[in-house]
């Protein structure tokens, strides 16, 4: 049996790393005694597989993963049996038996839903900021550097995986964003970049903080999936 399931990740939780979320998750199905399947080789370990990685420091609330099992379990049951030993600021939701055929979750991904709170060093309106958002989305480069894995710092157009930007708040001191963007087995939007461009365009330096609200799937009945470019 295969169960895929949202993964909830908040407060002290967002700061482990991709890695060490995967050990903690693994660990909580081995106490909440699921009967797990495992790998082949010198070093069997379960079969739990994300969607996609999650950038340290990010809060989310839904990280889609799938995990296989021997036998049969209600995804009800597997939801509270898992959620009794997940530590503070982890929770599990959304279980649901998926088709043993479906490939993998990565493999069908689309796209992410991103809040982004924005805190830069001077004060903005919300006319500035909305204004600076219209003109980026309305441009057809939005250039920044990106280092490769050999070390290099190469240039890269950004602009085609910015799908949608909106101000949701301002006070002042700060302000809120709703952004989505691309997120594929090759890579998506990195928030941290299309910030640095909104700043830089304010002419202002600042800090940020950011929660994945959801991914986005093509072709999987029971997943969130895009309509026709906007936000469902």
């Amino acid at each position: 049996m295969r169960i895929i399931a949202a993964l909830h990740e908040r407060g002290r939780a967002a700061y482990l790393s991709h890695l060490d979320m995967q050990r903690t998750l693994q660990r909580a199905l081995r106490r909440a005694d699921m009967p797990l399947v495992y790998s082949q080789g010198f070093n069997p370990h379960p079969l739990v597989a994300f969607a996609g990685a999650l950038s340290t420091g990010y809060e989310s609330e839904r990280e889609w993963f799938d995990v296989r099992l021997e036998g049969e379990i209600i995804p009800a049951d597997f939801e509270a049996r898992l959620n009794e030993v997940l530590p503070e600021g982890m929770a599990v939701s959304h279980a649901m038996e998926a088709p043993e055929d479906l490939g993998t979750l990565t493999g069908h991904l689309a796209a992410a839903r991103y809040t982004l709170w924005v805190r830069p060093e001077r004060a903005f309106s919300a006319a500035e900021v909305g204004s600076a958002l219209d003109k980026l989305l309305q441009s057809e480069e939005l250039m920044v550097q990106k280092r490769t894995k050999s070390g290099a710092m190469v240039p890269q157009n950004i602009r085609p995986q910015l799908y949608e930007a909106r101000l949701t708040a301002c006070d002042g001191a700060s302000f809120a964003l709703d952004v989505l963007g691309e997120l594929t087995a090759g890579g998506g939007l990195r928030t941290e970049a299309f910030v640095n461009v909104l700043l830089d365009f304010l002419g202002s330096a600042g800090s940020f903080q950011c929660r994945r609200e959801e991914m986005y799937f093509d072709g999987l009945p029971g997943l969130p999936s895009l309509g026709k470019g906007k936000y469902e």
